[in-house]
């Protein structure tokens, strides 16, 4: 658990592990280097979609080259996907990069997909 929430009472009440971290960024930064995939797979807090949106940003400045991938157990992120497409649909968002984040509601299928991620690279388009 990240000291800074400990501190402050916010303990998960399932998870007993402790990274030790000092900040949210430290605990991400070495999620990222440790990782070969970002896996999102339940239902979470906004800190979960941050993290999302973060590991989607860098792979798109090519910071980092990992595949991302969300299982969307029970259309959980529907509403979530349907935001990134409208902004698809209102020309915000390449479709190239949509589709850079593999989604399934099988986690086999989801890791299959991950297993089989290819790079996409969009040039810069604004």
């Amino acid at each position: 658990m990240i000291r800074h929430y400990a501190l402050r009472g916010h303990r998960h009440r399932i998870r007993t592990g402790r990274c030790g971290c000092a900040s949210a960024h430290e605990h991400s930064s070495g999620h990222r280097r440790a990782h070969h995939c970002f896996l999102h797979y339940s239902p979470s807090g906004i800190g979960t979609v941050e993290e999302l949106m973060e590991v989607w940003t860098m792979n798109r400045l090519s910071e980092i080259d990992k595949p991302v991938g969300l299982l969307n157990t029970a259309g959980f992120f529907a509403a979530f996907l349907g935001f990134i497409d409208h902004m698809v649909d209102t020309k915000f968002l390449p479709a190239a990069h949509r589709h850079s984040i593999s989604v399934d509601a099988d986690a086999s299928a989801l890791i299959d997909k991950l297993h089989s991620h290819a790079r996409v690279d969009v040039p810069k388009w604004l």
